[in-house]
């Protein structure tokens, strides 16, 4: 016989948050090609660290190709001020561990209602 024993990370990482600014954490980057078009995603995993959000999981998509929060996501989060020409490095060992304040929107997705961080800031001091 097998005993599980359940964990406030486990119970949390899936639940659906109100929209509202939540506080994250940066735990992964990784890239995946695309599978409709052979461009390159990068996918930045965070997990919230907020009080009415910790252990949530979010992920967010960046295509190579075009992404709608790159340059909020750019300011806020990296705390940069990008100019054209610039480029950002989206690794782990530039992002994890980086901390900030993204706005959840939530949206359906393959038939889900799934969390999704559409704007970005600093964390406030």
């Amino acid at each position: 016989m097998s005993i599980f024993e359940t964990t406030d990370k486990q119970l949390n990482r899936d639940k659906l948050l109100e929209p509202d600014w939540y506080d994250w954490e940066i735990t992964d980057v990784e890239d995946k090609p695309s599978k409709t078009d052979g461009s390159n995603n990068c996918w930045v995993s965070c997990e919230g660290i907020g009080e009415s959000n910790r252990y949530v999981q979010v992920s967010i998509c960046f295509n190579e190709k075009w992404s709608p929060v790159l340059i909020p996501f750019i300011k806020g989060a990296m705390g940069a001020e990008p100019n054209p020409g610039d480029q950002f490095e989206f690794t782990k060992d530039k992002l994890k561990g980086k901390q900030f304040s993204g706005f959840n929107q939530p949206k359906l997705f393959e038939g889900k209602m799934r969390n999704n961080l559409t704007d970005f800031k600093p964390l406030a001091a």
